[in-house]
């Protein structure tokens, strides 16, 4: 699921002691990024200009030394098709990469995690490309069976053509599972969106949640 569909295609892929790599065909997305083109009623429309494009993934992951320190990494090409502006029916298509690369190091009973991410999106109607990036830091740590806490940090940058609209997000947590099925979970997080020439936009929340597993 790279995009939060269920996308439909068919994957290859060997492992090798700590090391693995796989290759993925998918059908890719409906018009707009509506859902998966999965076939039958979800299905691309007849003559938009990906109606027979197929995207492609590779996934590489490598664990490293006798701590299972792990680096994973991914890039996807694909391709979909837009609206043509807001008072258009045409559609235009949009040939994208993402990529990104994550980084696992246990330390002790804590973990470090990291990960890095870019892609561009071109629009082939005007050959106007758009990059993106991201990133994130996270820190977790276990202090004993019943409490662990961890804090993060996330930024995203969704265009660089355009200036001032970096979100970007800290966050601390605990984790509180008593072992007899009942979890306690709370999370403060401050989150900023810059918005061009306009002020900031700026929340804090705090959020509780409780599970019970039977």
């Amino acid at each position: 699921r790279p995009w939060g569909f269920d996308e439909t295609g068919i994957e290859a892929g060997v492992s090798h002691q700590n090391s693995s790599i796989s290759f993925t065909v998918f059908n890719g997305l409906m018009d707009n990024a509506e859902d998966p083109a999965q076939g039958g009623a979800l299905s691309k429309s007849a003559g938009s200009p990906t109606e027979n494009s197929v995207d492609f993934q590779v996934f590489a992951n490598q664990f490293i030394g006798t701590i299972n320190a792990a680096v994973s990494a991914y890039y996807y090409n694909g391709r979909i098709s837009l609206d043509n502006g807001p008072s258009s029916v045409d559609l235009m298509q949009n040939d994208f990469q993402r990529y990104a690369v994550y980084v696992t190091v246990p330390l002790n009973k804590a973990q470090l995690m990291g990960a890095y991410s870019g892609g561009s999106d071109t629009y082939t109607a005007t050959d106007v490309s758009i990059k993106n990036s991201g990133m994130f830091i996270e820190l977790d740590n276990y202090f004993s069976p019943k409490f662990g806490s961890g804090i993060r940090y996330d930024l995203f940058d969704p265009s660089d053509i355009t200036d001032n609209d970096v979100s970007s997000a800290f966050s601390v947590f605990a984790n509180a599972p008593l072992n007899n099925g009942v979890q306690f979970i709370v999370e403060y997080k401050y989150t900023k969106t810059e918005k061009g020439s306009n002020p900031d936009m700026t929340q804090n929340s705090i959020n509780l949640r409780s599970i019970y597993i039977f």
